[in-house]
This record gives structure tokens, C-alpha cells and sequence, in this order.
């Protein structure tokens, strides 16, 4: 029995020792741009073929859309500014110089009838004042009667001379800021407004037939 331990101990002294596994694969250590290389190859891998197919094409309809954006940015600014269009300048503009609000709003025709309307006013005063002050002398030299409804008639002329003047540059005030409401108000072909005769039968009694005359109004928008 002792022999045979002996032996027995003597063969497992005698075994070579175990050799230590391998390292897998994955620990081994790699450089970065064959382990990026590596990620990017197994993204493409996991995406569907018609993904990787339309990528490309994404990617030309994303810098299309930028190129869109720019395009579209100075346009949109200079629509901005158009559509900025303030009554209140308007009406400033108006009241700082007769003609000055009709010009803001693009209505230069408008600017000839308002100097013309602002002259003639001018002219009625001019002319009223020299009527006033002649009656005046003559009412301070002979104040009779006479003397004193033409004084009467002159000064009252001569005030309605400086409301129309009022009442001119009040008006000139009020179209600026109207036609700078209605800026870009729709005015074109498409709305009408039309009236036309019209005619339409009427039964009075029964076999007997009759014609209502009227005026249709027709609009069309």
C-alpha cells in the first residue's frame, strides 16, 4: 500500500502544468481607426438595404432644403418690409405735408388734386379778405346800412374760406390713412359690382300672364 501511494503521488508531480487559455477575440487590443472602422461597418450592417440605399439620398435632400432655406430668407425679409405698411405714418406724413400721406401710399395722382383743391381754397381766402377789407373802409368812412351787410357778407365769406381750408387738409388727412388701411385690399378684376334691368313673369290670375319690371345687382367676388 505504501508503495502504491508513493507511485501514485510520484505520477501527479510528474504532470506538466495546464497551459492558460487563450484571449478571445474581443479582448485583444486594437487602434482606435480600425476599432471606429469596425463600428461603422457593423451600423451599416444592422440597417435594412433600403436604408443604406436612400441614405445618400437624404442626405442630398437635407442640403437641398438648406440651400432652399437660404434662398428663401431674403425674400421673406423683403416681403416683411412690403407688408409693413402703417396707417399711423400715413397720417403723420399727411399731417407733417399735405400730399407727403398720398405719396407714402404710392397714390402720386392724388397729390395734384390735393394742391389744386388747397389752391383754390387759398384763392377764395385771398380774394374774400380783399372784399373784408374793402367793406371795412367803407363801412369806417359812410356806416350805414348798405355799408354794413356788405361787411357782414364779406367777413362771412371770408370765414368759410378758412373752414374749407380746414376742412381740404382734414380730408387729405383722412384719405392717407384710408388708403393705407386698403393697401392690400384686393381691388382687382374679380370683384364687381353690376346692375343690370330686369324682367320676370308674374301670374296675375290663373291663364293670364303678366311682367314685373325691376333692377337686378349683381356681385361678384
Amino acid at each position: 500500500m505504501i508503495l502504491l501511494l508513493s507511485f501514485n503521488t510520484l505520477c501527479l508531480l510528474a504532470q506538466p502544468p495546464e497551459k492558460e487559455p487563450a484571449p478571445a477575440a474581443d479582448s485583444v487590443i486594437r487602434p482606435a481607426w480600425m476599432v471606429q472602422d469596425t463600428l461603422r461597418q457593423r451600423f451599416q450592417d444592422t440597417l435594412p438595404q433600403q436604408a443604406q440605399d436612400t441614405l445618400p439620398q437624404r442626405m442630398q435632400d437635407s442640403a437641398r432644403v438648406a440651400e432652399m432655406r437660404k434662398d428663401t430668407v431674403p425674400m421673406t425679409a423683403e416681403l416683411t418690409e412690403e407688408m409693413d405698411h402703417s396707417p399711423t405714418k400715413a397720417i403723420m406724413y399727411a399731417l407733417a405735408l399735405p400730399g407727403l400721406g398720398q405719396a407714402y401710399n404710392k397714390k402720386y395722382y392724388k397729390i395734384p388734386i390735393v394742391y389744386a383743391a388747397l389752391g383754390g381754397v387759398g384763392y377764395l381766402i385771398y380774394f374774400n379778405n380783399q372784399g373784408y377789407v374793402q367793406a371795412s373802409n367803407d363801412y369806417a368812412l359812410d356806416p350805414t346800412d348798405i355799408n354794413e351787410r356788405y361787411l357782414r357778407f364779406w367777413r362771412r365769406n371770408l370765414e368759410l374760406s378758412y373752414i374749407g381750408l380746414v376742412a381740404v387738409y382734414a380730408l387729405q388727412t383722412i384719405d392717407a390713412y384710408v388708403d393705407a388701411q386698403l393697401f392690400y385690399w384686393d381691388v382687382s378684376e374679380d370683384l364687381s359690382l353690376r346692375l343690370q334691368p330686369s324682367l320676370e313673369p308674374v301670374m296675375i290670375s290663373p291663364g293670364v300672364p303678366a311682367n314685373q319690371y325691376g333692377v337686378s345687382c349683381r356681385i361678384t367676388f
